[in-house]
């Protein structure tokens, strides 16, 4: 086990590192769990920067410079070191693109790094202009588009908050505007849809194609859906619908929050009568109105458990507008556009009789 403990000395506070001598192999658990702080705590913000360098700091102590140096500097071609380091500075952050944000930012090339007592440190002479790209972690597929002949040609994604952009990120034109082709960006409908950006399957595919001019990141692969109906002619499934794992937690609070407002309208002062008879008969007194509403909450709590059930069935299928022929899935799937059943149905191809059958099996 390596602890830190807090050590004071003549008024000064400090930390000493605490190993368990019974470990084997101290040296290398040491050097591994150096490399595990500079490649993960760090990145992934699981501990402050300044107590994984105080933590570094004291291992260098125990293992000296040039171990510690060595391990350091073989974690520097990992992306997750480097951006650890504080070389890259955020000027801004832009919704250029209805389907993922850009980040600008001033980027040093790290030069040289020195390692001793005090910590780590690096140089850098140079400085450039960087980007990194975030697409919406809401992005879903809404529904299919179809060509003249009733293939699917393309996708509707759904994008979420767009409102505060449509007048000014998403109509700018900058030199540092990073933006890639969509068809049409379609309005919302009522309570049910937000906006939608219609693309094409081959404008996905340049926005999924890391090798092309940097659109890596700049949108969802996989995305998750469950199969929720069937329809079904003469014994064969002739199309599936189905609703991603995002849109499901996101239907069910839409659920909860209108059952709870149709029921406090209803039966809120049903409610609180029972709520105050109860509280009397309990605590032999007149209740505060905290208490009341404390008990009028719990009561509203009680009956949209019980009307949820079936009340969610009727928003999932007012919502649920996502559905294709199995083949047309399996097809998006095998783009990596999406996956279906989470990765538990397998996709079947039959060759019979000069035609081609593609379907799913549960595993």
């Amino acid at each position: 086990m390596i602890r830190l403990v807090q050590v004071e000395n003549n008024g000064v506070r400090d930390f000493d590192l605490d190993l368990d001598s019974q470990l084997s192999a101290l040296g290398q658990i040491i050097v591994f769990f150096l490399e595990t702080v500079i490649t993960v705590v760090l990145p992934k913000l699981g501990l402050s920067l300044f107590f994984a360098t105080l933590i570094i700091i004291k291992i260098i102590e125990k293992i000296g410079e040039d171990a510690a140096a060595s391990v350091i500097q073989s974690q520097l071609y990992k992306t997750s070191f480097l951006d650890t380091l504080p070389n890259k500075l955020t000027l801004e952050k832009r919704r250029w693109d209805p389907l993922y944000f850009t980040t600008h930012r001033v980027e040093a090339a790290v030069d040289d790094l020195v390692v001793n007592n005090s910590g780590f440190a690096f140089s850098a002479n140079d400085l450039f202009l960087g980007k990194k790209f975030e697409p919406l972690d809401h992005m879903v597929i809404r529904a299919p588009t179809r060509d003249e002949e009733g293939a699917v040609n393309g996708l509707l994604y759904r994008a979420k908050d767009l409102q505060p952009f449509i007048d000014t990120d998403l109509t700018f034109i900058f030199p540092a505007v990073d933006r890639m082709p969509f068809v049409e960006l379609l309005s919302p409908q009522g309570d049910i849809e937000s906006f939608r950006v219609s693309l094409t399957i081959d404008q996905i595919k340049d926005r999924l194609a890391s090798e092309n001019k940097g659109a890596k990141d700049k949108h969802l692969e996989k995305i998750q859906y469950l199969p929720k109906k069937v329809h079904v002619i003469t014994h064969q499934i002739h199309k599936i619908l189905a609703v991603s794992l995002t849109e499901i937690p996101e239907i069910e609070q839409i659920t909860r929050r209108l059952l709870r407002s149709e029921l406090r309208a209803q039966n809120g002062a049903v409610f609180r009568q029972q709520a105050i008879t109860e509280l009397q008969q309990e605590l032999g007194r007149a209740p505060t109105e905290d208490e009341i509403s404390a008990r009028v909450n719990f009561k509203l709590d009680q009956a949209v458990a019980i009307a949820l059930p079936s009340r969610l069935k009727i928003e999932l299928d007012k919502r649920m507008k996502f559905d294709l022929e199995p083949f047309e899935f399996a097809d998006l799937q095998k783009k990596k556009f999406l996956i279906l059943g989470l990765d538990k149905l397998d996709i079947i191809t039959m060759h019979r009789d000069g035609k081609v059958t593609v379907s799913y099996r549960d595993q």
